[in-house]
């Protein structure tokens, strides 16, 4: 896109992206110039995220959903979202002198059995043809 645009609330601030860019993997060298920068995809993607809309309805001032969708993608294969979330978990966890593993394990013990029921798990009600909509009122 040629010129600047107007920022979103989603768009990514200086300092965050400052934490951001050592995470987010370098283009590779070779091949034809990119023609988005990484930053430019990062706020695609967490106007995405935000929005909860599907890809052909991001904004025409952000990059093309194509663009975007493709780099979500290879990211998302090679393990680059899941590697950035557990640095920054373990980042934010270091200044409140937590242990950065313990807690993901506890709260899926101690709230797992909200999730799914033992009794009534979703699988199950739909598989045995059990599932029926609530009657109508009035």
């Amino acid at each position: 896109m040629g010129g600047l645009r107007t920022p979103y609330s989603t768009d990514l601030s200086d300092p965050e992206w400052e934490i951001l860019c050592p995470l987010v993997p370098a283009v590779k060298p070779g091949g034809r110039p990119a023609k988005r920068t990484r930053r430019e995809i990062l706020n695609a993607l967490a106007y995405w995220l935000r929005a909860g809309c599907a890809w052909r309805l991001l904004l025409h001032d952000l990059p093309p959903w194509r663009t975007v969708y493709h780099y979500w993608r290879r990211r998302q294969q090679e393990g680059v979202w899941q590697r950035m979330l557990t640095v920054l978990r373990e980042r934010e966890r270091e200044p409140v002198d937590r242990q950065a593993r313990s807690c993901s394990r506890t709260r899926s013990r101690s709230f797992g059995h909200l999730r799914y029921p033992r009794r009534v798990a979703p699988a199950d009600v739909l598989s045995r043809g059990n599932f029926r909509l609530p009657a109508r009122t009035s």
